[in-house]
């Protein structure tokens, strides 16, 4: 997926002690991911990293800590880039499309996405955590397309009563049951005509139920 690509050609391009903390994040997620919270060490994580175990309890303090600042750099990357330019002129149309390609690409992104069960687990544990996740990657994005929701309501393009409720349904449109698929499917991978069918299917039925004229 682009986001995840230029994430990683700006972290080659980052200072050398910001690309040291990438990097850590970077091995710990896949630590993480790979063996569960309580079994992976600060050891662990300093080795896969090729830092020193006192680089890390510097930076971050403990390993509890190392996983909160994975967890926030999970939110920032399932949003990157999100919404980006929108031309205000545009039709509802075409930059739903746009928008709900790309939220489904991150969805179907297994590298991007993969650690999200366990990240889940975790915020069971700690609601705080799951919180700020929310916050920071569909929280975000929820509150991005009510924003849009509303500008396009307030240009009488739209009829919409409630925008959060609109984006919601948005989501659920375009996303259908992908979520469950891809947990109980591991090796699913869906096609760029794939993405784009459900896509398209679920803005069309979107703007069928809030009235939008089609451009």
């Amino acid at each position: 997926m682009a986001v995840v690509k230029k994430n990683a050609k700006a972290a080659d391009a980052l200072p050398y002690k910001e690309r040291k903390t990438r990097d850590i994040l970077v091995a710990a997620r896949k630590l993480f991911f790979e063996h569960g919270v309580e079994a992976v060490t600060i050891e662990e994580i300093a080795e896969a990293a090729g830092v020193a175990k006192t680089t890390i309890y510097y930076k971050f303090g403990r390993k509890e800590d190392v996983f909160a600042a994975v967890f926030d750099q999970l939110g920032e990357d399932a949003v990157a880039d999100f919404p980006g330019e929108i031309d205000r002129n545009a039709c509802p149309r075409e930059t739903l499309l746009n928008l709900c390609r790309q939220l489904v690409t991150a969805l179907a992104n297994r590298e991007l996405m993969g650690p999200e069960p366990l990240f889940l687990l975790e915020a069971k544990r700690k609601p705080e955590l799951g919180r700020k996740f929310f916050e920071m990657g569909p929280g975000r994005m929820r509150t991005a397309l009510q924003d849009l929701i509303q500008m396009w309501v307030d240009q009488g393009k739209l009829q919409v009563e409630d925008t959060k409720e609109a984006a919601e349904d948005l989501s659920v449109l375009c996303q259908g049951l992908l979520p469950i698929e891809l947990q109980i499917f591991p090796d699913l991978k869906l096609s760029e005509e794939e993405i784009e069918h459900r896509v398209t299917r679920g803005v069309d039925k979107f703007l069928k139920i809030y009235g939008a004229a089609r451009g």
